[in-house]
C-alpha cells in the first residue's frame, strides 16, 4: 500500500519539488512491485488528482471515475494538485 506524498504546509516555488518526488516514490513502489511479484498494489491517492479537470471534462452526473482526471497543464491547478494527479498516471500508466 502506497499512501505517501509531499505534503507541505506552503506551497514551493518551484512545482517540481512536489511533482518529481511524487512521481518517482510512486513508480518505485510500482517497480519494487513488479520485481518481487506483487500481486495487488493499492495507491491511494487524493481527490486532487481529478478536482481540477477542464470543464467540458466534467461529468454531468458529477460521478468521477477512471477517465476523469485534474488537468496538469492547467493555470489554476496548484503544484500539489498537479504532483497527485502526475503521480496516480504514472502509476495507471506503469
Amino acid at each position: 500500500m502506497h499512501i505517501a506524498s509531499p505534503c507541505p504546509l506552503a506551497l514551493p516555488k518551484d512545482d517540481m519539488e512536489l511533482i518529481k518526488p511524487a512521481v518517482e516514490g510512486t513508480l518505485a513502489v510500482m517497480k519494487g512491485c513488479h520485481i518481487h511479484k506483487v500481486r495487488r498494489v493499492i495507491i491511494t491517492s487524493s481527490m486532487s488528482a481529478i478536482k481540477e479537470c477542464k470543464p467540458q471534462d466534467m461529468p454531468r452526473n458529477k460521478t468521477f471515475n477512471e477517465v476523469n482526471w485534474s488537468d496538469p497543464d492547467g493555470n489554476h491547478i496548484n503544484a500539489y494538485s498537479k504532483s497527485k494527479t502526475l503521480a496516480e498516471k504514472a502509476a495507471w500508466d506503469f
